[in-house]
């Protein structure tokens, strides 16, 4: 009997194989996991007692951070109109954190701690930040960030960041 090529084995090999991986191949994709449709997700019990207006006050006192200039806003006043204008300041960042409701609980105890008209949280992602001030000027941030370590924060650092400026503007006259 005449010797068979290498070659010709392999193909012969490859052609009987083939039938054998194809059947493997169905078997694995017929199995019984669940599909979409079959019960919950997991995220469907998580859904299902979240409450958003938990959340409202929240998401109406946060401000996402931007790196882009936002417009003036004018409004009339006596004796000429006020420009809410948006510049590159400082303000003085007390805490971060990734877990909302933590910024959320410090911000309250924070506020009442350094006595601040404001400490608004910031989320810059993943990160959720405690800011007050709003100067154009680093010596008056540097005032409130000396007060903040004072009153028990010692944490307290100075970024920049835009802040809101008001200017009168006066009528004008002919």
């Amino acid at each position: 009997m005449p010797a068979r090529s290498p070659l010709k084995c392999a193909a012969d090999l490859r052609v009987a194989l083939l039938p054998l991986f194809a059947a493997l191949l169905l078997a694995a994709c017929s199995g019984s996991a669940p599909s979409a449709g079959d019960g919950p997700t997991p995220y469907r019990g998580r859904e299902a007692d979240f409450d958003a207006s938990r959340y409202r006050d929240a998401a109406d006192s946060l401000r996402v951070a931007s790196r882009q200039r936002e417009g003036e806003v004018t409004s009339e006043a006596p004796g000429g109109s006020v420009r809410m204008e948006r510049v590159m300041g400082f303000r003085v960042q007390i805490f971060s954190t990734t877990n909302l409701d933590e910024a959320l609980a410090r911000r309250d105890s924070l506020t009442r701690q350094l006595e601040a008209d404001t400490v608004e949280v910031v989320f810059d992602a993943p990160y959720y930040k405690l800011r007050t001030g709003n100067f154009t000027e680093r010596k008056e941030a540097e005032a409130l960030r000396d007060s903040c370590i004072v009153k028990g924060v010692p944490d307290a650092w100075i970024v920049r960041d835009f802040v809101t400026m008001r200017r009168r503007e006066q009528p004008f006259e002919r």
